[in-house]
């Protein structure tokens, strides 16, 4: 059966709040937290390169397969082997990648790659049995594969017919030198389209019952490289009594929808009525949370022999909390059948969810927009956009220091950062610099509640800045969610936050008995990722004038 293994959009580069995309550089999203206690889930494989039925492998390639959890090292030995060419070394390039190298394959070899049940992750579970295989570059035109396959018989009247080439194909050149016939020599009008070198024959109708029907590939079928077949290709098959004319549907999935599953479950599995077509099944919407994890660990899809069954390796462990939610608007079958009602899967990881990550490290990445002008009149006398970078530095006290860097390198500090300190059961606020000195609060403020949920609260405290006085400080706050956020969309996908609290501060300072300014923050806060959103307003009396600050949080691969 022909294959084309494609990475799910869950692996395309996103575009979040204003054109932004992907993990900051200190996380780990391949190593992602979470998980905890004995690890008995055997390890999968998330992905390999080559792919699964690509075709032009370079005759030098390294192949690359990526394991969804920490392996051991030196338990691929003898291990992996391939049809062709002998393996040269195996390297580990990080704990989850191994890189193997090989004697140069010839044109147009056909390798298969086969891992044994001797490779084990970090905790000594065995891989399950994996194979994939591609065909090397060829310097030659011809069909690698077709399906239906060649001699089948039952075959589906309105299926759609597909072949697989050794070269990227030219449409043209498929729909002015192809046919579709039967024994009596009629032939059959088609449709075509071509994606690389897999192409589609859309039959325009339903091909007669009980009929031996031959696929012909002419002679001046071309890549696009303009190599042509030089002589016809054709196969044959016999089709059914029976017309297709049933959507496929889920039948079920693994975790199942609406549960609560453990990080370390290794994957995530859809079955489905009948088999499908897996170049139309991609997300209309997903959860930020979920695809960022995703797309980091670079996750290709396994469909099984059957084409009935889609599993997806899930990096090992998952951040505790994490929300997944998938939803794909329509899927078609192999046949043709589109389903048109809409599917969602959700599901969220086992464990409380870091709403404000505070690991040594961390950054936050924002893009701005600034605005100012004079109290009473909201209409802005200047404006302004950038970015704000801010690293968590986990100081030698426990205390949690949020320094803001001139760049996005982190290589130059600006000397300003906020002081926070993280209880058991809330985030506290205990100082501030500007400018490199250190102003500590008389007593902390809380700034949010650990674990997140709806309420309110309030506190006081007083501080002394060096050259202005001492300030008191009233601060008011609440949070109210959980709610999704949409941000934008990439594509045809749909993009949001999901599960994410709202909080709220009212901050009231005054000097010396007076008032001297107002500021209203506002964040939005996401499970696993933080602060994602912000809009701030100040107000200050003694100058006579307000400001903004809008940031959206910006990720990048």
């Amino acid at each position: 059966m022909l294959r084309k293994t494609t990475i799910l959009s869950m692996m395309i580069l996103l575009a979040l709040s204003c054109g932004l995309s992907a993990c900051s550089s200190s996380d780990d999203p391949a190593n992602p937290g979470g998980g905890g206690g004995s690890d008995t889930t055997a390890p999968q494989v998330s992905g390999t390169q080559p792919q699964d039925a690509d075709t032009g492998v370079s005759p030098t390639a390294t192949i690359t397969i990526n394991f969804n959890e920490a392996m051991s090292a030196g338990s691929e030995s003898g291990q992996v082997t391939l049809s062709s060419g002998a393996i040269t070394d195996m390297t580990w390039t990080n704990d989850r990648t191994l890189a193997v190298n090989h004697d140069p394959w010839a044109d147009g070899a056909h390798v298969t790659v086969t891992l044994g049940t001797g490779l084990q992750d970090a905790a000594g579970n065995a891989l399950a049995a994996y194979t994939f295989d591609f065909w090397v570059f060829s310097s030659v035109l011809s069909v690698l594969d077709t399906n239906p396959a060649n001699g089948a018989t039952g075959v589906n009247r309105s299926a759609n017919i597909q072949a697989l080439f050794s070269q990227n194909i030219s449409a043209g050149s498929v729909a002015a030198n192809t046919t579709i016939s039967d024994v009596t020599k009629a032939n059959y009008p088609f449709g075509v389209t071509v994606d690389g070198s897999t192409v589609t024959l859309m039959p325009e109708s339903d091909l007669p019952a009980d009929t031996e029907i031959t696929v012909t590939f002419g002679a001046n079928v071309m890549s696009t490289n303009e190599t042509t077949l030089g002589t016809p290709a054709s196969f044959s098959f016999t089709t059914s009594n029976e017309v297709d004319t049933t959507p496929p549907t889920v039948v079920s999935t693994t975790p199942a929808s609406g549960s609560t599953f453990a990080a370390d479950a290794g994957s995530f599995t859809i079955v489905f009525s009948e088999p499908m077509d897996p170049n139309d099944f991609e997300p209309s919407a997903w959860n930020v949370e979920f695809a960022l994890v995703m797309v980091a660990s670079n996750v290709s899809p396994t469909w099984s022999a059957d084409m009935t069954t889609v599993t997806v390796a899930l990096p090992s462990p998952l951040p505790a909390g994490l929300p997944c939610e998938v939803t794909f608007a329509s899927f078609t079958d192999a046949n043709g059948n589109v389903q048109t009602t809409p599917w969602t899967w959700s599901a969220t990881v086992s464990g409380t969810p870091d709403y404000y990550p505070t690991s040594d490290g961390y950054r936050y990445i924002y893009e701005a927009a600034y605005a100012g002008g004079t109290l009473g009149n909201d209409v802005p006398e200047w404006s302004d956009f950038g970015g704000e970078f801010r690293q968590v530095d986990v100081q030698g006290n426990g205390s949690i220091r949020l320094a803001e860097y001139a760049d996005e390198g982190f290589t130059t500090p600006t000397g300003s950062y906020e002081l926070y300190r993280r209880q058991s059961n809330r985030l506290e606020w205990i100082g501030f610099a500007d400018g490199g000195t250190e102003n500590l609060f008389d007593s902390p403020l809380n700034v949010l509640p650990l674990p997140v949920s709806a309420g309110t609260w309030s506190g006081s405290t007083t501080v002394t800045v060096p050259g202005e006085g001492t300030f008191s400080a009233t601060l008011n706050g609440s949070v109210s969610g959980p709610e999704d956020m949409p941000i934008d969309s990439f594509g045809s996908e749909n993009l949001y936050y999901k599960n994410v609290f709202r909080v709220i501060h009212v901050l009231d300072v005054a000097v010396g008995g007076s008032p001297a300014f107002v500021q209203r923050d506002t964040m939005w806060v996401s499970p696993t990722l933080g602060p994602v959103h912000m809009s701030n307003r100040e107000e200050d009396t003694n100058a006579n004038e307000w400001t903004t600050e809008m940031f959206w949080r910006y990720f990048e691969f």
